[in-house]
């Protein structure tokens, strides 16, 4: 088995692409409900985004909360250029005189180039399960935040995922997939360790709550539109789980034979949970 994937810090399980990029923005609405409940940021003003990567979720803070001005970080340049792209097609990223409301930002979140105590809040979105180093990433945003600063972290847990019937070819996949991102130094199921990261990094008065996604017939057309989410984030490391032989062509076509089917089942049901925190610097 190949492990080179290990030698690479910017390695994303997910990958850099033009069908990832749709279905960052397609997850960002999906997961709008959860991800920003709570969000304490009404009367703040500079956000401090970490993996902002195409500008989904910066799109979202900047149409809640009207007075933010959004700094995006992102380690890939080619992402910081797409989030810029995006904002700049959306009439409420502007300021009243045309000016940006956002700057992305390329930078690595463990060595942050930024001045201390510039931001009044901070926001992560199914990012530190990506990161090597995710304890040193909240220390040096806690660094930059100003005292009592909020911070919100939205993050999986992955071996939660759980569907009905059960799908031999789906769950072999799925264990590869997230056997592969803790090969990379990450962890898919980083929102377990949420409040504790939190507390090591220095913040305060955290809080921590459980978000399940459960889908079953009492809504058929969502049930289906999450079970053809969760077939897309399988489908994007397709092909390093086959060039790695972690799975097989056997697998990785009956995985989209089963779940394609389960879409549409009327016995079928999914759950998932994924976790938020909240804290202050």
């Amino acid at each position: 088995m190949d492990n080179n994937i290990n030698s690479n810090p910017l390695n994303y399980i997910h990958g850099y692409n033009q069908k990832e990029t749709q279905r960052l923005y397609q997850q960002a609405k999906l997961i709008y409900h959860f991800a920003h409940q709570d969000l304490p940021f009404q009367k703040k003003e500079r956000l401090l985004e970490i993996g902002s990567g195409v500008g989904a979720q910066t799109a979202l803070l900047l149409k809640d909360f009207p007075n933010l001005h959004v700094t995006g970080i992102d380690r890939e340049p080619g992402q910081v250029e797409q989030a810029r792209h995006y904002l700049s097609t959306l009439p409420w990223t502007k300021w009243p005189d045309g000016t940006p409301r956002y700057e992305f930002l390329v930078m690595d979140a463990t060595n942050l180039k930024l001045e201390k105590n510039k931001y009044d809040c901070a926001y992560f979105c199914y990012v530190l399960e990506h990161m090597q180093q995710p304890d040193l990433v909240l220390s040096c945003v806690r660094e930059v935040l100003q005292p009592g600063s909020p911070i919100s972290c939205y993050e999986e847990l992955n071996e939660t995922a759980y569907i009905y019937p059960p799908l031999p070819n789906v769950s072999t996949y799925w264990k590869a997939m997230n056997e592969l991102q803790h090969e990379m130094g990450c962890d898919g199921d980083i929102g377990v360790r949420l409040g504790n990261l939190l507390l090591d990094a220095g913040f305060q008065n955290i809080q921590t709550q459980v978000h399940t996604f459960h889908h079953d017939n009492r809504n058929f057309s969502k049930k289906t539109e999450f079970f053809y989410y969760f077939r897309d984030i399988l489908l994007t490391c397709s092909q390093t789980l086959l060039e790695t032989r972690r799975i097989s062509w056997e697998t990785h076509d009956l995985m989209l034979e089963e779940i394609n089917e389960a879409a549409q089942n009327p016995e079928s049901a999914i759950v998932f949970f994924n976790m938020q925190a909240l804290g202050s610097a």
